[in-house]
C-alpha cells in the first residue's frame, strides 16, 4: 500500500462498565446505562476506542431462567472484542460480596452492578485482557481477590 492509500492504525478498544440509573429527562423517566463522560474523553484521548459495557439485566447469574454459565458465556463474549476494561469508580461495593453485614452508613450500593462487573472482570482475566481499576474498581479488584474492606 501506499503512504497515501495507507489505513491509519486501529484503536485499541476499551471497555468501560456501566451502571443502571434511574433519570429524568424531557418526557422520559426511565432507568439509563451510565459511564461519567470524564471515563469516555481521557480513554480517547490516550489513543483508545472507548465502548460502553452495558448494564445487563441477568448479570453473572444468566438472568430469569438462565444458568450462571450463561452469564459467564455473555461476559467472555464481550471481553472477546475488547483490547482492555475500565472499571469505573462509583458507590460502595455491597459488603455481603465480602462476607460482611452492611453497615448502616455504608451508600450507594447496588449488587446488580457489584455482580455485573465481577464478571467483566472475571471474563477480561480468563482472556488476558488489561483492566485498569479506578476507585471503586479497585476495591472491587480487591474482593475478587478474596480481599475484604473497612466499611465507613
Amino acid at each position: 500500500m501506499s503512504e497515501s492509500t495507507a489505513r491509519p492504525p486501529l484503536r485499541p478498544i476499551i471497555g468501560l462498565t456501566s451502571y443502571r440509573q434511574p433519570t429524568a429527562w424531557g418526557a422520559w423517566d426511565r432507568d439509563a446505562a451510565f459511564v461519567p463522560a470524564t471515563y469516555v474523553d481521557v480513554v480517547s484521548r490516550a489513543g483508545g476506542q472507548p465502548v460502553l459495557i452495558p448494564p445487563l439485566d441477568h448479570g453473572v447469574s444468566g438472568g430469569p431462567g438462565g444458568s450462571p454459565s450463561d452469564g459467564a458465556v455473555a461476559f467472555s463474549d464481550v471481553c472477546r472484542a475488547l483490547d482492555g476494561v475500565v472499571l469505573v469508580g462509583g458507590g460502595d461495593l455491597d459488603p455481603r460480596c465480602y462476607g460482611q453485614d452492611p453497615d448502616p452508613r455504608t451508600i450507594g450500593t447496588s449488587p446488580a452492578r457489584d455482580e455485573l462487573e465481577l464478571g467483566v472482570l472475571e471474563g477480561a482475566l480468563e482472556r488476558g485482557i488489561p483492566v485498569l481499576a479506578v476507585c471503586r474498581g479497585l476495591q472491587l479488584l480487591n474482593v475478587a481477590f478474596g480481599g475484604d474492606l473497612v466499611q465507613h
